[in-house]
């Protein structure tokens, strides 16, 4: 029989949805598994001035979970809209 570990809390409901409760800020590498992209994706999302960071005490890179959502769903493969191919 197996047995799952108890030592992760489980996920919260928010009282407003019924998503599970995601921390406000979220490391480089939780945001890049909760979209499905690419760590270097969210990087690039960073420095669009897309996504709202911060440093925590120990220096690691956060982003704001909501800014993430909100980016991934305005987002589509391929060129931006308004950045025209260049032509020779």
């Amino acid at each position: 029989m197996n047995q799952h570990s108890t030592d992760s809390t489980p996920l919260e409901h928010s009282e407003h949805d019924m998503t599970p409760d995601i921390p406000e800020w979220i490391t480089v590498a939780l945001a890049a598994k909760i979209t499905g992209k690419a760590p270097r994706t969210i990087y690039r999302w960073i420095d669009r001035d897309l996504l709202a960071t911060r440093e925590d005490t120990q220096g690691r890179l956060l982003v704001l979970s909501k800014s993430v959502g909100r980016v991934a769903l305005d987002q589509k493969r391929g060129r931006p809209k308004g950045i025209p191919t260049r032509r020779r």
